[in-house]
């Protein structure tokens, strides 16, 4: 994620809340960064995590160089660009990048379980496919249209220069302030499921340089 750097070299920090990880699981290696994006690394995969339900927390703070030497901290308003309406159902984006061929994922496998509540299984999804900036385009078509009609079916993950990326939309809101806990379902290996505990995502506080990720498929309407 780049800095949103304007025409006299000014850029903004944003913050925001975000679901993201409190820890992962000892036996699991990977890490939660600053901005609430999760990466694991597991044997010849690296899988990237990130929910997408974030929500502004207060204004966003534009530095301004001075004669392009001082940096000077401007205070504006957080407007609707940082933060995703109330109505719109949370996205979890991935990114799956082997270093063998032989892995499997099923996208419509994974689940959302919130605190007290059942599992939210997804509405629909884009992929398998490429990342694009913020975007993930399908890999044939390079549109973002959405997948409905996939059940069950899984999908190769073949070692690409780019990872392969999906989209996965769910139709329950989750702010980040309700606690969830993330199943990624039938992610497997030559035929054998890969083994991954569920993650538990609460709300964090995260800081962006230039404005949070905010991509929604075209044909997702709140």
């Amino acid at each position: 994620m780049g800095s949103l750097v304007t025409a006299c070299g000014s850029y903004v920090r944003v913050p925001f809340d975000i679901s993201a990880p409190t820890a992962l699981p000892p036996d699991l290696p990977g890490e939660v960064g600053a901005d609430g994006r999760t990466s694991l690394h597991l044997d010849d995969l690296e899988l990237r995590i990130e929910a997408r339900n974030q929500r502004a927390t207060g204004a966003a703070v534009a530095i301004v160089p001075v004669m392009w030497i001082l940096p000077v901290p401007m205070i504006f308003p957080a407007g609707e660009t940082t933060s995703l309406s109330s109505h719109y159902p949370v996205l979890l984006f991935l990114e799956l990048d082997p270093a063998e061929p032989g892995f499997f994922f099923e996208p419509m496998a994974v689940r959302l379980t919130p605190v007290a509540g059942d599992p939210v299984p997804p509405k629909a999804f884009v992929g398998p496919g490429q990342t694009s900036g913020e975007r993930c385009l399908d890999a044939k078509s390079q549109k973002d249209d959405l997948t409905k009609s996939v059940e069950g079916k899984s999908f190769p993950i073949e070692p690409s220069q780019e990872p392969t990326c999906f989209a996965i939309v769910f139709g329950s809101v989750f702010p980040p302030s309700v606690d969830f806990q993330l199943y990624l379902g039938k992610l497997s290996r030559h035929g054998v499921p890969v083994d991954l505990p569920a993650l538990q995502f609460s709300k964090r506080r995260a800081r962006s340089m230039g404005e949070p990720r905010t991509w929604r498929p075209a044909s997702l309407t709140p």
